[in-house]
């Protein structure tokens, strides 16, 4: 069980929190090596827009864990490794469609389907080309929880109408649709 959790967090672990810290090491590290050559705004600002990124990162990194381990402590860490093992993988394996619980790739996204209320599609476009799909889901506190980026154009929508079916045969209480955060 044990290295089937590390393949777990080494499969949902959020990637962009390193991306973070390596930026806001760099812009820090930029500053401090160039700081008689910048104006004293700037050399504020990228300080601290550098220790703010390295800040967010670190906070997100010990939220993650600290998620990981109340899953462990009330023992819902079981039937999400179950779900990770034997679910479903969908859109190019950027999300587990498991029995209970919906498993994002590196996006730390972890949701069990009783804390849903509606998964929409969106379809986002710029001067009338569609340039990103997303799937979202509400929970009932209200977050929008961003589960995967879709293929543009159509292109995963088998995956999709599965996903949807799925949604609405075992969990006819949730609501589905397209383009709105109507909750």
């Amino acid at each position: 069980m044990e290295n089937e959790k590390k393949e777990f967090i080494k499969y949902n672990k959020p990637t962009t929190t390193y991306i973070a810290i390596g930026f806001g090491a760099f812009f820090t590290l930029l500053v401090v090596l160039c700081g008689s050559e910048l104006s004293t705004f700037t050399h504020i600002g990228g300080f601290i827009l550098g220790i703010g990124l390295i800040a967010g990162g670190i906070y997100e990194i010990v939220k993650f864990n600290n998620m990981i381990k109340s899953f462990e402590e009330n023992g819902k860490m079981v039937t999400i490794l179950s779900d990770f093992r034997n679910g479903t993988k969908a859109f190019d394996g950027k999300l587990i469609i498991g029995q209970k619980w919906l498993i994002g790739n590196k996006t730390g996204t972890i949701l069990q389907y009783s804390d849903v209320v509606r998964f929409y599609q969106t379809i986002h476009k710029t001067n009338y080309i569609e340039d990103g799909r997303t799937v979202t889901a509400v929970t009932k506190d209200g977050k929008r929880v961003q589960l995967c980026n879709l293929k543009t154009r159509g292109k995963s929508s088998d995956e999709l109408d599965y996903f949807f079916s799925f949604i609405s045969s075992n969990y006819p209480e949730i609501a589905l649709g397209y383009d709105g955060p109507q909750t």
